[in-house]
C-alpha cells in the first residue's frame, strides 16, 4: 500500500516516503467513503479537478 501511495504522489510532482498503516488508511477510508480522496488526503496532493 505503501509503495502504491508513494507511485500515486509521485504522479502529481509529490516526492513522498510513505509510512502509513492500514489503520490509518482505513480509518481516512471510513471518513470519506472514497479511496481516491483517502490517498489524496494521505499524500497531500493537489485534488484533481
Amino acid at each position: 500500500m505503501n509503495d502504491w501511495l508513494a507511485m500515486y504522489a509521485r504522479c502529481y510532482g509529490v516526492d513522498l516516503d510513505a509510512d502509513f498503516t492500514v489503520r490509518e488508511a482505513a480509518e481516512v477510508l471510513l471518513r470519506t467513503h472514497d479511496v481516491v480522496d483517502t490517498a489524496q488526503l494521505l499524500t497531500c496532493v493537489p485534488e484533481r479537478r
